[in-house]
């Protein structure tokens, strides 16, 4: 049987190549449940779930074996919780969704754990604050927004955590 016939049940597909190839489970000729790529090495590159063609649960990426990226999808978009990761699968990112859009807070940390910045949305725009922050882990730079728009001048700090204070005149 040709797998291009095959309507119901698992598949494999392979690249012109034969660098890649795909395992999924088909439904009325449709990806419906999970389904994985690998290198032709038998390296992993994505693992995902769908539902009747349509990302629908945990989707995982790889690079070199170990874990880049892990999000939650509903309805072939980003929903709940998305995960980067660095060096030794340690989290770099996180962000959250709800049906798409940015939804709550976001997080950045550099390779060493540092954090970076943190950010808060609501409805994909910037809503509340947005902060910078020292190697040491003190607040740099706070922003203030409200629905995508600046609210207030930034506010500037020492690395001992201090505010700067601006002088008139």
């Amino acid at each position: 049987m040709e797998q291009d016939n095959i309507k119901n049940g698992p598949v494999v597909f392979q690249s012109d190549d034969k660098s890649v190839s795909a395992r999924y489970s088909l439904v009325n000729g449709i990806p419906h449940g999970e389904s994985a790529v690998y290198k032709t090495e038998g390296e992993i590159i994505q693992k995902a779930n769908f539902k009747n063609g349509k990302l629908d649960g945990e989707m995982i990426l790889y690079e070199n074996g170990k874990m880049k990226f892990k999000c939650n999808f509903k309805n072939n978009v980003r929903h709940g919780e998305a995960v980067y990761y660095g060096k030794d699968e340690k989290i770099i990112g996180s962000e959250n969704y709800s049906e798409g859009l940015k939804e709550g807070k976001t997080e950045w940390k550099d390779e060493n754990g540092n954090l970076l910045f943190t950010e808060n949305y609501s409805k994909n725009k910037l809503h509340g604050e947005k902060n910078e922050y020292y190697p040491n882990g003190k607040i740099r730079k706070r922003y203030l927004f409200n629905e995508g728009e600046p609210a207030g001048e930034a506010e500037e700090f020492y690395k001992n955590g201090w505010k700067k204070i601006k002088l008139k005149g």
